[in-house]
């Protein structure tokens, strides 16, 4: 499995041995996770990420981007 952190929202991206992909974002729940994303989160997803993640989803809902993902 290869891990990247990317974008200042530290994403988690992982590619597995096939080439799938996936994207874990700092709103996303990852405790049924593996422990190697569980850790990168911990370690990665600061409150300050966190908090600057939902600000940006925020932003983007009021400008008519993004879905309202409350409903």
């Amino acid at each position: 499995m290869e891990y990247e952190i990317l974008s200042e929202y530290k994403h988690i991206n992982t590619t597995d041995e096939n080439g799938h992909k996936a994207i874990y974002t700092p709103d996303m729940d990852v405790s049924g996770e593996s422990q190697e994303i569980q850790d990168l989160a911990d370690e990665h997803w600061t409150q300050e990420v966190k908090d600057a993640w939902e600000a940006k989803k925020e932003s983007e809902h009021n400008f008519g981007i993004a879905p309202d993902w409350s409903e």
